[in-house]
């Protein structure tokens, strides 16, 4: 980016927050009473439709930063995601029975394991009735 254009993004930027801290100021006194509501925002009005009559004479928003031109340039966070931790099991809620990892059978863990210590017997009586 050359140094002219880093210039006016930085001239811009700060127009807008001492716009912004400005017109702050005014909602914050213009919001005590209804009138001065009213009044400040029929003031508003008018003056948002002179400056964009006087921003059309001048060739549109080629400087705006928020235009959607400059809007492509904006680098935005990145997605925060969850990678500490176990992972979640709350897919499997509904089942919770037990598999050896030696015999891969349902019904039984390793520690108890027929085939691991020499008893074979059905996965039916393993379970009960």
């Amino acid at each position: 980016m050359p140094l002219e254009s880093q210039s006016r993004d930085i001239l811009n930027s700060f127009r807008y927050g001492s716009l912004n801290a400005e017109f702050n100021e005014i909602s914050f006194y213009a919001l005590k009473s209804d009138a001065t509501y009213w009044k400040l925002k029929s003031h508003l009005a008018e003056l948002k439709s002179k400056i964009k009559e006087l921003r059309k004479s001048n060739g549109g928003d080629r400087n705006r930063p928020f235009s959607a031109e400059n809007k492509a340039r904006i680098v935005k966070d990145p997605l925060v995601v969850k990678t500490k931790g176990a992972p979640n099991t709350s897919l499997n809620k509904g089942v919770n029975s037990r598999k050896c990892e030696y015999c891969k059978q349902d019904g039984h863990t390793i520690q108890k394991c027929p085939s691991k210590n020499g008893h074979v017997t059905s996965v039916a009586t393993l379970a009960g009735p």
